[in-house]
């Protein structure tokens, strides 16, 4: 049937068979409200039902997809990963955006190359906190890294640390040792490296780095070098300039070398406990003994200061004869003995030499003494 130009056939109702015709006001009420397949705009909610692959989008191998879980109540965008993990392109990484509200959290996971298991790269909480795993348990090593410049700031851990570890960085990355700018220098803060508080320092274009101050944990004890000048006398501690004090047996009352034998040193009179000394430090001998030289007849006689065994430093006395007839005379003794010996641990001793047996080296019934020793720090 034809109909000239401008003419219309009217029908009476809209179509409601298959092969009925469609009426201007069908098309435009129902075929109108469907978006075309060259695209279009969509004016209110869009809801798709397949719960797997729900929205798949992109024109190449790797596809992109937007998905909801049914039995767990989650939205998911992936990158070259369908829903339960096969890789679009097996020989590329695939990586996942989840919001997961069955945990609670939000969550950005990668699968390597090959892989169908998903590992976790961020996470954030209920509570607004952030996990870096970095890896799993005992590999890796977490890092968060700041800064435009040539140089970076770096908060980092180590997953294969035995102990626990945290690092604040510039300039460097603490896991590699390596410099952002070797130009210039570097600088770290080491938290929990065996149970310490570290603070370091590489200069330019250097490996190593310097411990400038260090916290131990289990003594609270701070290690570090001080501006010079900046210790007052009000800031020490009483005693904080002695490192070790030992003081030595007593010197015995009624002592005497009666009998012992002549020109070679006799048998220690006094022998100090060991003290620990360190390269550079000073040691302090002071000997208070109430000894005296009795004999009227002259003799030569030393008094010796021992160090581990071997004689340190000796004083020569002449006493007695026709120009000096005594029957007692009291020996003196240097106020303090100084020493800076090797590092390691020694002991000093007091001694005597008697050329003969013209006279005898005694202390009374009521005196003896000691002898002192003081390592300063």
């Amino acid at each position: 049937m034809f109909l000239p130009k401008g003419e219309e056939i009217v029908v009476g109702q809209d179509p409601t068979v298959n092969l009925s015709l469609a009426t201007k006001q069908y098309v435009d009420t129902k075929v109108g409200a469907y978006l075309p397949l060259a695209g279009g705009t969509l004016t209110g909610a869009l809801s798709v039902s397949n719960p797997n692959d729900a929205i798949v989008f992109g024109p190449g191998t790797v596809k992109g997809r937007l998905m909801a879980g049914t039995a767990v109540p989650d939205v998911e965008l992936t990158s070259n990963a369908t829903r339960g993990g096969t890789q679009d392109d097996a020989t590329k990484a695939s990586w996942r955006v989840k919001c997961d509200s069955s945990g609670d959290s939000f969550q950005v996971n990668r699968q390597p190359v090959g892989s169908a298991t998903p590992a976790s790269m961020l996470a954030m909480n209920n509570a607004s906190v952030l996990s870096i795993p970095g890896g799993a348990a005992g590999v890796g090593s977490p890092a968060v890294t700041l800064g435009s410049n040539s140089w970076k700031v770096r908060f980092q851990s180590n997953n294969a640390a035995s102990t626990a570890l945290g690092v604040i960085s510039v300039n460097r990355d603490w896991a590699t040792s390596t410099y952002d700018d070797a130009t210039k220098p570097s600088w770290d803060q080491a938290l929990g490296f065996n149970d310490t508080y570290t603070v370091r320092r590489a200069p330019a274009g250097t490996a190593g780095t310097t411990a400038l101050l260090t916290v131990d944990g289990p003594t609270g004890k701070t290690t570090c070098t001080l501006a010079d000048a900046s210790v007052t006398k009000a800031m020490l501690a009483a005693g904080a300039t002695v490192a070790t004090f030992a003081t030595a047996g007593a010197v015995p009352s009624s002592y005497s070398t009666t009998g012992m034998a002549r020109n070679q040193w006799t048998t220690a009179i006094a022998t100090t406990g060991s003290v620990t000394v360190k390269t550079g430090q000073y040691v302090m001998i002071s000997v208070n003994a109430a000894l005296f030289y009795v004999g009227a007849n002259q003799q030569a006689i030393y008094l010796g200061l021992f160090r581990d065994g071997a004689i340190y430093i000796q004083w020569q006395y002449t006493v007695g004869g026709s120009t000096m007839p005594i029957t007692s005379l009291p020996i003196a003794f240097p106020p303090v003995v100084w020493d800076t010996p090797a590092a390691g641990n020694h002991t000093y001793a007091l001694s005597f030499f008697l050329s003969n047996t013209n006279g005898e080296i005694q202390t009374a019934a009521n005196s003896n003494g000691v002898v002192n020793v003081m390592v300063f720090s």
